[in-house]
């Protein structure tokens, strides 16, 4: 019984900072954690990063639309996340073909990190 639990125990702590359990909007909403938190550090005005969607898990097969805004979507996944770090203060839309990379520039304005741009 001892072994069983170690054994759980050992795979969980493995597993917690992989994106095995996520979804593609989570995984790119986590990334904009990531960077605003290096924007933050670096005191630099800008960051720009590159993002390219996995196919699993829950992930994008095909062309897909990256849709940023009050919530971020890609293909039939969606989530709010973002916004506990960044601020987005204009709809922003970028297109991609299947297994393509899209770019997302951050920028300091004030106290607050923005998404100005995808690409």
């Amino acid at each position: 019984m001892m072994r069983r639990f170690v054994l759980v125990l050992c795979l969980a702590v493995g597993l917690a900072g992989c994106d095995f359990m996520t979804d593609a909007a989570t995984r790119i909403a986590y990334d904009l954690e990531r960077e605003a938190a290096a924007l933050r550090r670096s005191g630099e005005a800008t960051r720009t990063f590159t993002h390219k969607p996995k196919a699993s898990p829950e992930g994008i097969t095909g062309p897909y639309t990256v849709r940023l805004g009050r919530a971020l979507s890609i293909s039939k996944y969606h989530t709010s996340y973002h916004s506990n770090f960044v601020e987005v203060p204009k709809m922003l839309v970028v297109r991609k073909g299947e297994g393509e990379a899209f770019q997302v520039v951050l920028s300091r304005v004030g106290d607050s990190i923005q998404v100005t741009e995808l690409r």
